[in-house]
């Protein structure tokens, strides 16, 4: 990922860089690297997605839904996304 957008960023493209930062693996905002700080904006969502049997379970007997994909579903981030494809014009 940090390939890609330095990829995309030397070519001179116009970067908005959404991430879910996830306790596994956790990015301390002094530890940003350089070259994110000078995008046009990025921003990092907390989120815990570690594995719970009791979530597991009450997901295996009363949705649809794979658990797997439900750990990584943020409301805050859904917001956060919406905010900016809003206020940008891709």
């Amino acid at each position: 990922m940090l390939n890609m957008t330095k990829g995309f960023y030397h070519a001179g493209q116009e970067l908005h860089l959404l991430c879910l930062n996830t306790r596994k693996h956790h990015v301390d905002s002094q530890d940003v690297p350089k070259l994110l700080k000078d995008l046009w904006s990025y921003k990092f969502i907390d989120i815990n997605t570690d594995i719970k049997a009791l979530n597991a379970a009450v997901n295996l007997f009363f949705t649809q839904k794979s658990y797997h994909i439900s750990r990584f579903y943020s409301r805050e981030f859904e917001k956060e996304l919406v905010k900016i494809l809003q206020q940008y014009d891709f």
